[in-house]
């Protein structure tokens, strides 16, 4: 399930995507706060998701207009958003106030990954927004740090401040995103938005994850013609696992071994009689009730650590 929401001017929206946001009127209007409800739609039945989005303004935009453009092409907010959500527009984020998004209606037994977009428009001061997760059991932030533009701070890495100003453009469309995320048992979560400068929020992408099959990077260590390969769980409890490899980029069938945790979940097994010289891939797979789940790609090259020149003369 994959769900989205536009926080653009309903006239720029598009119109499979649910708009849920706060407009200059309403906000100049409002008292104190403006609190917008609905539900995300997904976005391949184009159905309402069951997912409840609550959006929170505070104070006035004082001439802050719903401007900017649509999500750049190639960019990681393009990929996420662009043909998705029309991008354009967007609920301002009066400064010096704190905002907030709430969902609900998670499921707690699942894994959310969530990527939210805003933009200003280029010049003039600093636009920097801080987005923190909140109320939730455990998460990984997974924005792309990027020197002046985008930081990761916090307890636990729970924010991201990402620099709005000209986000918009070709060069940028930076995100803040957070994977692996699991909510209390009320299946509630929070973001806090903080814009010392104001800025403009203008989309939000929700989507359910595969759960991980390895709970980090796998350790490698390399002989002359074999490796060990040494990694730890996720979910000890989710299913059988194998270990599998094969020559990369070839259409050779895959090898196997299955292995066994111990207590911790920790794996380990070693590869031998691989060819030198050659570039190998490896994936860890779990069988779970829904199916195999498989881990990310990895490469190795096996190669000789010293070589022996015969000379023809005898010491």
């Amino acid at each position: 399930m994959t769900a989205y929401n536009d926080f653009g001017a309903p006239s720029l929206r598009n119109n499979s995507i649910s708009r849920i946001g706060a407009t200059l009127a309403e906000l100049k209007a409002g008292n104190g706060s403006v609190i917008k409800t609905g539900t995300l739609i997904n976005f391949t039945s184009g159905q309402t998701s069951g997912i409840n989005l609550k959006l929170t303004v505070t104070g006035s935009p004082l001439g802050q207009a719903e401007i900017g453009a649509d999500a750049p092409a190639e960019t990681e907010a393009g990929t996420v958003f662009r043909e998705k959500v029309n991008c354009e527009g967007g609920s301002p984020l009066p400064a010096g106030k704190v905002h907030f998004i709430d969902l609900s209606g998670l499921d707690p037994a699942k894994r959310y990954e969530l990527v939210l977009f805003a933009s200003d428009a280029a010049g003039g001061e600093a636009k920097p927004v801080s987005f923190t997760l909140w109320d939730v059991s455990s998460f990984e932030n997974r924005s792309d740090i990027a020197p002046d533009r985008v930081t990761i701070s916090g307890q636990f890495n729970r924010t991201t401040t990402i620099e709005t100003g000209g986000n918009d453009n070709a060069a940028r469309g930076d995100v803040c995103r957070f994977a692996s995320i699991r909510c209390g048992a009320d299946g509630d979560l929070r973001v806090i938005l903080q814009p010392p400068n104001g800025s403009q929020l203008k989309a939000l992408m929700l989507r359910k994850q595969t759960p991980p099959v390895l709970a980090g990077k796998p350790m490698i260590e390399l002989g002359e013609d074999h490796a060990v390969i040494r990694a730890s769980l996720a979910d000890i409890t989710g299913g059988p696992v194998q270990l599998r490899w094969r020559v990369a980029n070839s259409d050779s069938a895959w090898q196997s071994v299955a292995l066994t945790p111990d207590a911790t979940g920790a794996l380990s097994a070693q590869l031998d009689s691989l060819a030198v010289f050659v570039d190998h891939e490896f994936i860890f797979v779990q069988s779970t009730p829904q199916g195999e789940v498989t881990s990310e790609p990895r490469m190795i090259r096996p190669q000789k650590t010293g070589i022996i020149y015969s000379t023809g003369f005898e010491p």
